[in-house]
């Protein structure tokens, strides 16, 4: 009986044997392909901070002695939200005008957009 006892237990990775429980139960794990490894490595870009004197959003390019001078006022994001909004953008100021008008602002873009476009 004792080794019939035995082959319906299965050992556990630290050697030990779980009673009633069959070798044929354990499931094996997946393994992954070379092209699937690649396929997850791509899915998860590496998050990077921007460097200075990149495009901020469609067609508006920020110097990097602007941004420079916004990230000193705190003012980095209010400037790159700002210069990536699309009717700014379109207006063709250039970023000096857009910091400029920020820092009237106190910091709040949509009173500095409404300034560079002359809307009320």
């Amino acid at each position: 009986k004792k080794g019939e006892k035995a082959a319906a237990e299965t050992p556990t990775p630290k050697g030990r044997v779980r009673k009633g429980e069959k070798a044929a139960a354990a499931t094996p794990t997946p393994k992954r392909t070379p092209a699937k490894r690649k396929q997850t490595e791509r899915a998860t870009p590496a998050t990077k901070r921007p460097r200075k004197g990149q495009a901020a959003g469609p067609g508006m390019f920020l110097d990097g002695d602007v941004v420079a001078e916004a990230a000193k006022e705190n003012l980095e994001a209010a400037l790159r939200n700002l210069a990536g909004r699309p009717d700014v953008a379109a207006s063709g100021k250039k970023p000096g005008d857009l910091l400029a008008a920020l820092q009237t602002s106190g910091g709040l873009v949509n009173p500095a957009k409404r300034a560079l476009l002359g809307e009320s």
